[in-house]
């Protein structure tokens, strides 16, 4: 059966067959493989890859933290304590970077009423 140039009178086998005859004769030419043969794996790994907007932005906006222990609630809030305790001294020795000095502090006097706050709802949360 034959149909404007396509053959149909082949089996699977004679299929298969033809291909792997073909496969180990000698490769083909880059030129002459069609688009969707020819390997393009390194600019697709290129595309993939690419660091997007949020990558970014989460790299420059997350420190890199030295100290592990840091994460832990209690160590967080003990250094947190320990900063308050000592930032006038802190501000008198480093008297050129005040601005930034008051900045942190508002900030982390923010951070710790906020944690004072959640700390009060879960409580009342448990105590129903």
């Amino acid at each position: 059966m034959e149909i404007k140039g396509f053959n149909f009178d082949r089996g699977i086998d004679r299929i298969i067959r033809s291909a792997q005859d073909q496969a180990i004769g000698r490769l083909p030419s880059e030129g002459r493989l069609p688009p969707s043969e020819i390997p393009s794996t390194e600019r697709l790994d290129q595309l993939l890859h690419m660091s997007t907007l949020s990558d970014v932005l989460r790299d420059e906006l997350m420190p890199p933290i030295a100290d592990r222990s840091l994460l832990m609630p209690d160590t967080f809030q003990n250094t947190l304590t320990e900063f308050l305790s000592h930032y006038d001294d802190l501000k008198a020795k480093y008297a050129e970077h005040a601005k930034v000095f008051a900045e942190a502090r508002a900030v982390l006097r923010e951070e710790r009423d906020l944690r004072e706050l959640l700390d009060y709802f879960k409580n009342a949360l448990l105590k129903g």
